[in-house]
């Protein structure tokens, strides 16, 4: 799916990536990863429920270094990265390629940065490799469903996805604050 990729928001969001590791890599021990959750889950739900800020619209840099920032403390951003995206009306193989594509680097920069923090990745190297081999067994299939879906139905079911996941993401951080 390469070839179907946008390229002009790549460079921009990998820029932003890098200053989003960057800050997040200085902080990552003090700020309360359940508060980011709630935070992020909030705004997900309002990307696909109201019109999707101006910055999203606008700015690959931006939602790169904000997504990246975010995924310093809890893990996986697709669904920012992916309400990015789908702000930029791409035709639905370039969407899924392009977030793909932005999400493979914002995760290869992500490593490094845990890498220089002193995380022994090596330890987790059969488990990365389980995951990565699952990952492109996802990715074959996927690309199998996408090519024979319809893209108003795909935009609906991503939005319901985005908001289950919001939603996840909101209850794990509310349960995280009362907790902590």
């Amino acid at each position: 799916m390469f070839r179907h990729r946008d390229q002009g928001v790549l460079l921009p969001f990998v820029l932003g990536s890098l200053a989003g590791v960057a800050l997040s890599g200085s902080l990552v021990v003090q700020l309360p990863p359940s508060a980011l959750q709630t935070g992020v889950g909030l705004f997900i739900l309002w990307s696909v429920m109201a019109t999707p800020p101006a910055f999203m619209r606008r700015s690959a840099a931006i939602a790169g270094g904000i997504s990246s920032f975010l995924t310093m403390f809890f893990g996986g951003t697709g669904t920012f990265v992916v309400a990015y995206v789908k702000t930029l009306n791409f035709p639905l193989m370039t969407l899924v390629a392009t977030h793909a594509l932005l999400i493979t680097f914002q995760h290869g920069l992500k490593t490094v940065a845990f890498g220089f923090l002193g995380f022994a990745l090596g330890e987790w190297l059969p488990l990365i490799a389980a995951m990565m081999a699952s990952g492109f067994l996802g990715i074959v299939v996927g690309r199998h469903v996408l090519m024979r879906i319809d893209e108003k139905w795909f935009r609906v079911v991503l939005n319901g996805i985005l908001v289950v996941l919001s939603l996840r993401l909101i209850w794990a951080g509310a349960v995280g604050l009362i907790g902590a």
